[in-house]
């Protein structure tokens, strides 16, 4: 879809990209303070993000740290836990994959820093031209004063990184004469017996061949079938067949995860694009719940409300995410398709000279742009031209 300031938009469904947060709360959601350090670091680390800088927080995270709090449990010995920690360390690309984003016109912005459970944690969000996503980082003081990021939690995976790194680990392990099965939950153990045929699905979906790894999935015992993981890349997988089996691969992660925040990333995206705008913004509340609160969900609310032919109340939501964050650009843009959709042209031109003289943003040649048409005609275009600062 082109954006109505003639570039194209970064949309995947309603979703699209926001400014950073212009107020960052530091109050725990269950009370404590942070410590100032922590306060700091988290900025340095949006800021540093946000520039494509990914040497302080790769150098930040401390692997040790996030493989204890994975492995824990498991009696690993000392020399073998050393390699994985390497390992663990070389295959972590989360720094470039937030690069990636933000070079493709994305974002990578700090919602708040507080306390969960007596942890402190920094919530961020980032948002690319595939979508958004969350990420908590759990954060820790260093014995030197300073501050290491000890786990995160990925609102898609549903998990924290350790577990993910865990669940990797468990085929080596097994084979360690320490790494006992009984050390294991259930789930873990029927994963083991099934690692053949796991790994033989996921390498058939890196290699497009999807139909067959959807039978390989098919194959697996219907208890494994139940783990998010695998469902997870069977959703995957049935998102590139499409149809059926995409539906029944939603269907299924909706009724044996329902209420998941992560899957609700998807879900929203799923029901906007086959228009049932009430069951996405239920969705919407539900992610705006387990975040505690952000401006580019109402942006999102209003995105929704547009499409379902509710201009007023995607008025409403628009200006409220401008006014928790005056910063963000794209609301603006929401307000000014109702404007067009509904010829109050004075009020494109209002907008259209907020967005270039508040937020900077340069507007190219709207005269060759359809959606501009009537408004190009309009006395107030000829207005607004004039009276256009020197560019």
């Amino acid at each position: 879809m082109r954006n109505r300031s003639g570039q194209l938009s970064r949309r995947c469904a309603c979703v699209l990209i926001v400014a950073a947060v212009a107020l960052v709360p530091v109050a725990g959601d269950d009370g404590g303070a942070i410590p100032e350090a922590m306060i700091v670091f988290a900025h340095e680390i949006e800021s540093s993000l946000s520039a494509c800088e990914t040497a302080l927080f790769e150098s930040s995270v401390d692997f040790e740290a996030l493989l204890v709090r994975g492995t824990a449990d498991l009696a690993i010995p000392d020399e073998i836990r050393a390699g994985l920690v390497g390992s663990v360390a070389r295959g972590f690309v989360l720094g470039e994959e937030i690069c990636k984003a933000v070079q493709r016109s994305g974002s990578y912005d700090l919602l708040k820093v507080r306390r969960v459970e007596g942890e402190p944690r920094a919530l961020f969000r980032i948002v690319s031209d595939s979508g958004f996503n969350y990420h908590d980082l759990l954060l820790s003081s260093t014995d030197e004063g300073g501050v290491a990021i000890v786990d995160l939690f990925v609102l898609s995976l549903g998990e924290w990184v350790s577990q993910t790194a865990r669940r990797g680990f468990l085929p080596l392990v097994a084979r360690l004469e320490a790494g006992s099965p009984d050390r294991m939950d259930p789930g873990e153990s029927l994963f083991l017996e099934n690692i053949a045929n796991i790994l033989s699905m996921q390498q058939r979906y890196r290699q497009g061949d999807f139909e067959e790894a959807l039978e390989v999935f098919d194959s697996l015992p219907e208890e494994l079938k139940k783990h998010r993981n695998i469902l997870m890349t069977r959703f995957a997988i049935a998102l590139e067949i499409g149809g059926e089996a995409h539906d029944a691969a939603m269907l299924d992660l909706e009724n044996n995860f329902p209420g998941d925040p992560g899957l609700d990333l998807m879900l929203v995206d799923h029901y906007f694009n086959e228009g049932r705008f009430d069951r996405a913004l239920e969705i919407v509340d539900r992610i705006d719940r387990w975040v505690g609160g952000d401006p580019y969900l109402d942006f999102m609310r209003a995105n929704v409300l547009y499409a379902n032919g509710k201009p007023a109340e995607a008025r409403a939501a628009a200006r409220r995410a401008i006014e928790r964050d005056p910063g963000m650009e794209d609301p603006y843009w929401t307000l000014v398709s109702i404007s067009l959709d509904e010829a109050d042209f004075v009020e494109t031109a209002r907008l259209l000279s907020e967005i270039e003289g508040e937020l900077g943003v340069a507007i190219g040649d709207l005269s060759t742009i359809p959606e501009y048409s009537r408004f190009v005609e309009s006395e107030a275009y000829g207005t607004w031209i004039a009276t256009r600062p020197p560019r």
